[in-house]
């Protein structure tokens, strides 16, 4: 899913059915982006999420991030993430 820098992650979670990380100094993808790499990434670069997102960087220049390309986890890491009932049961 592609989406611009400047939407709310919050939104994005929201909107997508999404768990990006939504806690720091930030309100943006691009922002989220900005805090895990510790600078403006360039065109190109794939950033890994704790959560196992990627978040592919689409356009940018050395002011900003224009789009992101947001890959969710692989399934097999979601299911261990959030396990399902039939799974936990003994």
């Amino acid at each position: 899913v592609t989406v611009p820098g400047s939407a709310m992650v919050r939104d994005v979670n929201r909107e997508l059915a999404f768990d990006l990380p939504e806690e720091g100094d930030y309100t943006t993808v691009a922002g989220l982006c900005m805090v895990l790499t510790g600078r403006i990434p360039k065109k190109g670069t794939t950033i890994i999420t704790q959560q196992g997102y990627a978040l592919e960087v689409l356009d940018a220049s050395t002011r900003r991030i224009g789009k992101v390309r947001v890959h969710p986890p692989p399934p097999h890491a979601q299911k261990a993430k959030h396990p399902s009932p039939q799974s936990t049961r003994h």
